[in-house]
């Protein structure tokens, strides 16, 4: 990652008295004023956060122990403040630049630093070594003591997979509730979202993947109604079962009396709360890209985004064949066909190719045939893998796959983020990358990883679209709110990362015309729902989950789809509201692509364009259909000539949504 308009003004606060209220009490300032992140130091180490003059977050204990008695936060000394202003240039991401600016302080302790910042949108703050030796931490204190009792959106961890506390596939529902019914002993993944009242929402999560455990969260009412933050501890390998498959891989698995073993000089992860006073402003939030330390050294010039002809979902269930269908040489060459024909990047050959182990394949499943018939057509080809096997076997199997030409990889069933599990993805990550191999993850969620190695082009640790390949969606369940469900993880889950939510169906149901089909399955809510998707989700590697033949039979939106980029120069949410609905834009050159998701509830919005540029503009829109709360595939496609100063009416019906394409003229 490069910068440009790197300005940092430093000063010594302790000298001259910047933010400082007296000798333990520093307060920073974000560049716009409206957040302030007050820090007392002494006997502990305290962290609290005011927006608009009003506390959001009271004070709350920052501290780390470890395995030798030591703890770091008391005593902490010497701050130091800075105002930092630089313009980072991106990889793969929804935005081509993002500005980073905030103003920082650092605090001194024995063997360690304690760093602070505060953005207009974000507080964050981590330890770093900065001893030499390797150290155990046995624990790290996080607490974030929000005042008042917010409603909150919990993604709770519901698996609890064989016992294993810690093991999780990070695909859950949020539920609604106020952190005062959290009960104590449960634990949710994060991002965590609370609603602070008046406006004022707050997301809570860490960030930073390289080599520490990731966060969970539970209720905390120590100090009122409160989170505090919790780790599993590393796993004791020679004890436990790590050789299943699945969520198996943590069976019967035993921990150390730590959670991480860190060396010299090595920071912990940061600890973030996202504050902002408007809902379009979480679903903006960069703070990831603004964390994260850059770019890892070599060259990624070869990493293509692109978007996915996928066979899992739709079962290969292809039709007007003259082969029996499945997972075969013939059908593969039907999706790269497809693929081809759409100017789509890649195709990805899912689970069952591999003949015993993942060195060799099926014989009626020949991928190295498959990788040169897709070369002759320009497509690439993605493999599944899981990741114990990779753990095997991957400094094998990595080149053997370059040789076959194969061009990623997507690795399934991690289903843990302790400090073994995410020092191994960073592993599986640079000997992909040392290959020439991209990555997608599921049964996982990154928070900053995809920074640091731009192979990584997606990741899922979202409840995507193959969960209406099962869950009922009866009325009243949260699996019946697919659609409201929608409409938040762009405020909540793709704070963090990218999404891999396999969207793209092409059967789509109403309310009460789903149900569950596994080799023929459909969505809840609209085509247009579903489209919209293309331009609102987040993510370099972007899934067509249906059968060619039913994109083939609805070209019309297939060619729109097939148009949306899945990355952008420019991004910024329009309008919207957390779990009701939203609307986004992205632009790459001079083209702007507008998307909207919609709950089951009906709604019509009005859509001012002063987001574009000078001239006339092309507006290609599909829009859901006057009779689409019947037949949910229903929709119309528009054409009108507009400018920036143009207004446009939109209608969404009962799940529905809306997708337009802006050429320039």
């Amino acid at each position: 990652m490069k910068t440009e308009l790197f300005k940092v003004i430093l000063s010594a606060a302790a000298l001259i008295g910047v933010g400082m209220a007296d000798a333990s009490t520093y307060t920073l300032k974000s560049p716009s004023g409206k957040l302030v992140l007050t820090v007392n130091t002494g006997s502990q180490l305290t962290w609290s956060a005011s927006l608009g003059g009003r506390e959001i977050i009271a004070p709350s204990v920052a501290s780390v122990t470890l395995t030798d008695g030591s703890v770091w936060g008391p005593g902490a000394t010497g701050g130091k403040t800075a105002k930092v202003d630089r313009t980072i240039k991106t990889v793969n991401y929804k935005n081509a630049t993002v500005r980073d600016q905030y103003e920082s302080l650092s605090l001194k302790g024995g063997k360690y630093t304690a760093e602070f910042r505060v953005y207009d949108d974000a507080v964050a703050y981590r330890f770093v070594s900065a001893g030499r030796d390797s150290v155990n931490v046995k624990n790290e204190m996080v607490q974030y003591n929000l005042t008042g009792d917010a409603k909150a959106w919990i993604p709770w961890v519901t698996e609890n997979c064989g016992g294993e506390r810690y093991s999780c596939s990070f695909e859950s529902y949020y539920n609604e509730a106020p952190i005062s019914q959290m009960p104590s002993d449960k634990l949710s993944i994060l991002p965590l979202l609370a609603d602070m009242g008046g406006g004022v929402k707050v997301a809570v999560t860490d960030v930073g993947d390289l080599d520490y455990p990731g966060m969970y969260i539970h209720s905390d009412f120590s100090h009122g109604n409160g989170l505090r933050g919790e780790f599993a501890g590393y796993p004791d390998l020679k004890n436990s079962n790590l050789n299943g498959q699945g969520y198996d891989n943590f069976v019967n698995l035993f921990r150390k009396d730590y959670i991480a073993r860190i060396g010299g000089r090595q920071a912990l992860s940061w600890k973030v709360a996202v504050i902002v006073d408007n809902d379009p402003a979480l679903a903006d939030c960069a703070i990831v890209q603004k964390l994260c330390a850059g770019t890892s050294k070599g060259d990624f010039s070869w990493v293509k985004p692109g978007k996915v002809s996928w066979d899992w979902w739709n079962a290969l269930n292809i039709t007007g064949a003259d082969f029996a269908s499945g997972m075969n040489t013939p059908t593969y060459k039907r999706y790269i066909d497809f693929a081809a024909a759409n100017k789509l990047e890649y195709i990805i050959i899912d689970d069952g190719w591999k003949d015993g182990n993942i060195l060799k394949y099926k014989a009626d499943c020949d991928i190295p045939e498959i990788c040169r018939y897709a070369a002759s057509k320009g497509v690439d080809v993605i493999i599944w893998l899981m990741w114990k096997d990779c753990m095997q076997y991957m400094k094998q199997a990595f080149p053997l796959y370059k040789s076959w030409g194969v061009k990623g990889l997507k690795i399934d069933f991690i289903n843990a983020n302790d400090q073994y599990v995410m020092s191994s993805l960073r592993r599986i990550t640079q000997t992909a990358a040392d290959n020439h191999l991209a990555v997608d993850y599921h049964g996982m969620q990154l928070k900053g990883l995809q920074v640091t190695y731009p192979n990584i082009l997606s990741c899922e640790g979202v409840r995507g679209l193959e969960q209406c390949k099962w869950q009922q969606g009866k009325n009243g369940t949260l699996d019946g709110n697919m659609p409201g469900y929608d409409a938040m993880i762009p405020y909540i889950r793709q704070i963090i990362a990218p999404m891999d939510y396999t969207p793209g169906a092409m059967r789509n149901a109403t309310k009460y015309a789903y149900h569950p089909v596994n080799d023929k399955p459909m969505s809840q809510g609209t085509r247009t729902h579903q489209m919209g998707m293309y331009i609102v989700y987040d993510s370099p590697l972007q899934m067509l989950s249906d059968t060619p033949d039913q994109y083939e039979k609805n070209q019309q939106c297939t060619d729109f789809i097939a148009k949306v980029p899945t990355v952008f120069d420019e991004a910024k949410t329009l309008q919207g509201e957390v779990g009701k609905y939203i609307v986004g834009a992205r632009r790459k050159g001079s083209t702007w692509y507008v998307g909207a998701l919609n709950n089951w509830d009906g709604r019509d919005i009005t859509l001012p364009l002063s987001f574009l540029g000078s001239g006339r503009y092309k507006a290609v829109i599909v829009a859901d259909g006057v009779n689409a709360n019947r037949n949910a595939e229903d929709y119309k496609r528009t054409e009108q000539e507009v400018d920036a100063s143009s207004t446009l009416r939109i209608s969404m019906k009962n799940g529905g949504g809306w997708a337009a394409r802006f050429e320039k003229l």
